[in-house]
C-alpha cells in the first residue's frame, strides 16, 4: 500500500529543489512483474517427441521467442 502524496504545493526545502514525477503505477507493475502465468500451447507429436528426446525447456523458448517477437 502506497502512502498518499504530500501535495507539491506543501513541500518546503532548503538547499535543494522540489520535482514532480508522475509516474502510472499500474503500468510499471505490469511490466516489472516476475510472476509466472501458465499458458498452454499445441504442437505436433514429433516436435514434441523430438524436443523432450532433446531435454529443451519449452517455457524458456517460449519466452525467448515472445521476447524476439515484441521487439520487431
Amino acid at each position: 500500500e502506497l502512502p498518499t502524496p504530500t501535495p507539491i504545493t506543501e513541500l518546503t526545502v532548503e538547499n535543494g529543489v522540489v520535482t514532480l514525477v508522475d509516474i502510472d503505477f499500474d503500468v510499471y507493475r505490469r511490466k516489472n512483474e516476475l510472476r509466472a502465468v501458465k499458458k498452454n500451447c499445441t504442437i505436433p507429436s514429433w516436435l514434441n517427441y523430438e524436443a523432450e528426446k532433446a531435454n529443451i525447456n519449452f517455457s524458456q523458448v517460449l519466452q525467448n521467442a515472445l521476447m524476439e517477437q515484441l521487439k520487431n
